[in-house]
């Protein structure tokens, strides 16, 4: 609690772990490797291969 009140409290540790957490993988993911992948595979293959990446 000491370092969440040194850097802004617990609601500015709590958006830096959302964007720099899930939100940045999503952009990562879906603007990213998702077109490419589609552009190779049909929407099907592409989740199957996102799916298996994400479970490993």
């Amino acid at each position: 609690m000491v370092v969440a009140a040194g850097v802004g409290g617990p609601l500015a540790v709590l958006a830096y772990t959302l964007v720099a957490g899930p939100l940045a993988e999503e952009f990562g993911w879906r603007g990213w490797l998702q077109p490419r992948l589609r552009q190779r595979w049909s929407r099907a293959l592409t989740t199957l291969v996102l799916g298996t990446v994400w479970a490993t």
